[in-house]
This record gives C-alpha cells, sequence and structure tokens, in this order.
C-alpha cells in the first residue's frame, strides 16, 4: 500500500487558516501536483495531474471540494466543484486522503495496467500555496454533489 501522509498536511492548513464557523462566502483553496513514474524511469515523463482543493466551513461540518486538471492552471477556471466529502470529522479521509490514494492508483494504472505499488514513485507538491478567498456567492446542489461559486470579480 502507498502511504503519501497528504491528510496531515492538508488538515493542518485547513484547520488553521479555516477555522470551523468561518464566514459564509469564505473558501480555502489550493492546488496540487500529483505525479506518478515507475522507480527507476527518471528520465521519463510519468503521468500527472493537478489537484485543485476547495474548502468551505461555515458551520461544525467541512465541505472538501475538487476539481483534477492535466494542466497547471488557477483554481479560478472553476466554477463548479465536486463535492467529496460534508462531514465533521471524516472529512480529513473521504474528502482528500482516500480520493487523493484512489487517484493515485489510476495514475500508476495509465503507465502500465495492473502496475505494483512497489514499482512506483508518486510525489505531491503545491502548484498554488493555500489562499483564503472571498466568494460573491455560491449555491450548494446536495443530491448532484455539487458546489457552484460566483468568485469577485479582479480579486488576486
Amino acid at each position: 500500500m502507498l502511504n503519501m501522509g497528504i491528510e496531515d498536511v492538508v488538515a493542518a492548513f485547513v484547520e488553521s487558516m479555516l477555522p470551523r464557523f468561518s464566514s459564509e462566502n469564505r473558501v480555502l483553496t489550493m492546488s496540487l501536483g500529483l505525479s506518478v513514474r515507475r522507480k527507476g524511469e527518471y528520465d521519463k515523463h510519468g503521468v500527472s495531474r493537478t489537484i485543485h482543493l476547495m474548502f468551505h466551513r461555515p458551520h461544525n461540518y467541512t465541505k472538501a471540494l475538487w476539481n483534477v486538471s492535466e494542466d497547471w492552471d488557477s483554481y479560478r477556471h472553476y466554477l463548479t466543484w465536486q463535492l467529496k466529502s460534508d462531514h465533521d470529522s471524516c472529512w480529513r479521509s473521504s474528502g482528500f486522503g482516500d480520493p487523493f490514494y484512489k487517484l493515485a492508483q489510476e495514475l500508476a494504472n495509465k503507465i502500465r495496467p495492473k502496475t505494483e505499488w512497489h514499482d512506483v514513485s508518486a510525489s505531491i507538491i503545491f502548484r498554488h500555496e493555500p489562499k483564503i478567498v472571498e466568494l460573491k456567492s455560491w449555491k450548494f446542489d446536495r443530491d448532484k454533489r455539487l458546489f457552484t461559486v460566483e468568485y469577485i470579480p479582479n480579486e488576486k
């Protein structure tokens, strides 16, 4: 099994930068690059994705929201976000720990189907540092598990 430990790093940023009961229109965003390649093949390109994360905590529960891209784009390119978790404590595992592991498995299988973990090297880097963002508005569709945002124009 691959142990990336990303849950602790991301949770520390969320807990310190976006406490529970934050403003309704305040979210925390960050973008992480996940790269997977076969061990020993450092001169060859592996497979990589940018995972854009958004967290919303206006109450006791934490929404963990995702977008995945093949590019190094900005979170602001995304108006609709996929809900991975909306929970008071399990948001760490179901919101990004488990989905990161699943995505790493999918990328390893793109390199070569049925690739074993001991043959894989995975790395995660920050592509865009954690940032508090004030939204103009947002809507949550619980049935479709979609969180739609409107950003404040010209906010950097």
